[in-house]
């Protein structure tokens, strides 16, 4: 949090600058066979899923670029996700994997902060491959955009209303395409909070789905 080193200054961009944040997550995690050895206990980050020991094992890495986080008028985020994980099986190995990278912002309209604008896109890759159960393998590229406009009326009442878009491609080993997805939704959402912390919610979706190729692939 380049704020903790920097104090605040006059200057635009220095500003600017002192309300950038950079984070970065990373997590490994392996479930081995039970071995006396020291190397049963340690993880090598270089390879997390090479060892012959293994018995499952998952890799996880986020990183995030943030500007004017928490500011009155609204902030922007760039951000990139990594995961896989991995099953050593007597069938043979299975490995899962889930990367993308995108956006994500918000705008107050307004000088009292009742009314917003928000918005995110990704767009990256999903895939299975499982070395004896080829019907299970798939490798979806997608990209995903959600903008939204909120209208906070009192402490107690909200709405929000927005539209997302999907688009899904499946393609199979040899490169070619298997299936398509194309979908719009249109929806709606009101929040009434009352009586500490009960609340009523009422939503509704506009949804149009339309897919070419093999069923449940994309």
């Amino acid at each position: 949090d380049i704020r903790q080193v920097i104090e605040p200054s006059n200057k635009k961009w220095k500003e600017i600058f002192r309300q950038t944040r950079l984070t970065t997550n990373i997590r490994i995690t392996q479930h081995k066979n039970r071995n006396t050895a020291l190397s049963s206990y340690l993880i090598d980050v270089t390879n997390p899923f090479g060892d012959t020991s293994l018995v499952s094992a998952n890799y996880n890495l986020r990183q995030e670029i943030s500007f004017f986080q928490n500011s009155r008028r609204g902030d922007l985020r760039f951000f990139y996700l990594s995961n896989q994980s991995k099953l050593f099986l007597s069938t043979g190995d299975e490995l899962r994997g889930l990367g993308y990278v995108g956006g994500k912002f918000r705008l107050n309209l307004g000088k009292t902060g009742g009314k917003s604008l928000e918005g995110e896109l990704r767009t990256g890759e999903k895939f299975v491959q499982a070395a004896q159960f080829q019907s299970r393998n798939y490798d979806i590229n997608f990209l995903e955009i959600d903008p939204r406009f909120n209208l906070q009326l009192n402490r107690k009442l909200r709405f929000s209303s927005g539209f997302s878009s999907a688009f899904r491609q499946n393609r199979d080993s040899l490169g070619a395409e298997s299936a398509r997805v194309r979908s719009n939704a249109v929806n709606f959402e009101g929040r009434w909070n009352f009586s500490g912390r009960n609340n009523l919610k009422v939503q509704m979706d506009l949804v149009r789905v339309n897919q070419t190729g093999e069923a449940e692939l994309a």
